[in-house]
């Protein structure tokens, strides 16, 4: 019977094979083991579905590299939403636009963008706002650790999802026009990590420095 691909596979098996092994270095210099990664996944999964997230609804994160971004990512494909990366790069305005067309419920963002959230919020449909990295929040913001606060660590139930769904969407820079939603599957993304990781001959005592915007595809 053919095992279909997810996205969630490779935090699956790290955990299964590397639980106690350092998984994540963050910015800041500490060290998250494949385990305590998947514990915090599974908070944000649980606190986003408490939130009202569903299968197959936007979860969209404006943020630099850290690990929030892979949190966010895994915690969104368990339960079967739609991870949405922004470019930090980007105007209040192209926010204002892309956030519409993909219809995100959800932002999670690293607090030093707020200022280009606020004028939009009112006219985006996200209804949750979560910020982290940030000595206080302020306005109708969630910190993010509080938002884990208090939710289990044990697996959330998960939904059926097919290889052929969707786990994310990536929108081109918009040069010449609106950005575009660019979909990309389970499968495709499942793919695309396993090629990776043979051209680079990875391997499980590699270090890996990452270097390229976590938002753009090929980050």
């Amino acid at each position: 019977m053919k095992t279909a691909m997810r996205t969630t596979d490779f935090l699956d098996r790290a955990v299964d094979l590397y639980d106690d092994v350092t998984g994540i270095v963050a910015h800041d210099g500490t060290e998250y083991t494949y385990a305590e990664v998947n514990e915090r996944v599974n908070r944000l999964a649980h606190a986003l579905e408490e939130s009202g997230v569903e299968q197959g609804d936007r979860v969209a994160l404006l943020a630099p590299n850290t690990h929030y971004f892979i949190e966010t990512l895994y915690a969104t494909n368990k339960l079967g939403a739609v991870f949405v990366p922004l470019n930090y790069r980007l105007t209040s305005g192209e926010y204002e636009y892309i956030l519409g067309d993909c219809a995100a419920n959800t932002l999670i963002a690293d607090y030093d963008y707020a200022d280009k959230v606020e004028p939009i919020r009112d006219s985006i449909p996200a209804e949750t706002f979560v910020g982290y990295r940030a000595d206080e929040i302020e306005g109708e913001w969630t910190d993010y650790e509080a938002f884990l606060e208090g939710h289990s660590a044990d697996e959330p139930d998960r939904p059926d999802i097919g290889e052929d769904d969707d786990a994310s969407i990536n929108y081109t820079s918009g040069t010449t026009g609106d950005p575009k939603g660019v979909v990309r599957t389970h499968r495709t993304e499942h793919w695309h990590a396993l090629v990776l990781n043979q051209h680079m001959e990875i391997r499980d005592d590699d270090n890996y420095l990452w270097t390229l915007p976590m938002f753009h595809c090929n980050g």
